[in-house]
């Protein structure tokens, strides 16, 4: 599936990027799994949240779509911050996101 190999190649960059700043997280992942959290009223379970972040910068990375606009919708403190870092680190010196 594409967005496994995506998903996957961004996790092999991002551990390539701990090397050079190793204060990064040491995985893409939400603060504290999500285990159970409440949608609607109904309590749901999250078990890759780890996948959550990693697609968000395999997303925002990939340029094949001519230019798209992303959201990623995400409560106060569950690591929206994060993935725009990575993104940043990861472009090639000289691109920038319009």
């Amino acid at each position: 599936d594409d967005i496994l190999m995506k998903r996957a190649d961004v996790i092999e960059k991002y551990a390539a990027l701990r090397e050079q700043h190793p204060a990064l997280p040491e995985v893409l992942e939400l603060p504290g799994l999500l285990n159970d959290v409440t949608a609607g009223g109904s309590p749901m379970k999250i078990t890759s949240a780890h996948s959550i972040q990693a697609d968000i910068v395999a997303a925002a990375l990939d340029t094949s779509s001519g230019g798209h606009h992303l959201l990623g919708a995400l409560p106060t403190g569950f690591g929206k911050s994060l993935p725009m870092m990575v993104v940043a680190l990861l472009l090639p010196p000289g691109i920038t996101i319009k």
